[in-house]
């Protein structure tokens, strides 16, 4: 998703991460880097109600690209 994130950041779209950590335990453990991109907007959220909160400030026309979903 980095990639993606650089690539649209590099088109001129604003970009934000939202996520829950920034790397599982497991990638950590085989050795895996959180990259750098200090042009992409990161929010940590814990919970669902913070997503949706979080989700109610971006404009209407926002494209969300969702990633990862369990359980």
């Amino acid at each position: 998703m980095a990639f993606l994130a650089k690539e649209l950041v590099a088109m001129g779209y604003n970009v934000a991460y939202i996520v829950g950590a920034v790397m599982s335990e497991e990638r950590a453990a085989m050795g895996w880097q959180a990259p750098s991109i200090p042009e992409v907007r990161l929010e940590f959220v814990e919970n669902v109600t913070q997503v949706e909160t979080l989700l109610n400030t971006f404009p209407e026309d926002t494209i969300h690209i969702v990633q990862g979903i369990r359980g």
